[in-house]
């Protein structure tokens, strides 16, 4: 990939950004306001082309952004993670089928949960929080259990990712 084709799959006024691929790239997950603009927003679908779209979480009263993706296995698409405040005014992480369904909420701390990303076997997910009063990184199991903080230090940490396996 040189950046030469560029094209454009997206055409609304509302904001679409986060784009993440689905991990057999047949197709992109992102985050749009385009189903509550101008105001809220939800994790849509589509095609790598831009046809197909789908609201997965078509919720107009909360704010769900921030996907990430993990395989599935046994014939499963796979999982999708996301941020979002339907259950209270903070943000917590949730995952949910990559069809929308099987809605889970992975964290219920009154801080704010962000920036989730999966472990490459879809067990575990990584996340920064405020719940220490500064920003850490903790993980959990995708079920919402085993949850570990990894950062102590006084300084803010955000956007943790896994080292990728070799």
């Amino acid at each position: 990939m040189d950046g030469s084709n560029l094209r454009r799959i997206t055409d609304h006024e509302a904001s679409d950004v986060e784009p993440v691929w689905l991990p057999d790239g047949s197709k992109i997950v992102f985050c749009s306001s385009r189903s509550v603009w101008p105001g809220n927003a939800d994790i849509w679908i589509m095609n790598p082309d831009g046809t197909g779209l789908v609201n997965l979480t078509n919720d107009p009263s909360s704010f769900d952004c921030a996907p990430g993706t993990v395989p599935g296995s046994g014939g499963s698409m796979g999982k999708i993670s996301f941020v979002s405040d339907r259950a209270a005014d903070n943000l917590s992480i949730y995952t949910m089928d990559v069809d929308g369904s099987n809605v889970w909420r992975v964290t219920t701390d009154p801080a704010d949960d962000l920036d989730s990303s999966w472990s490459s076997d879809g067990a575990t997910l990584v996340f920064d929080s405020n719940r220490s009063g500064t920003w850490d990184i903790y993980t959990v199991e995708a079920d919402g259990t085993n949850l570990r903080r990894l950062t102590t230090d006084e300084a803010d940490e955000w956007n943790p990712a896994w080292r990728p396996e070799v």
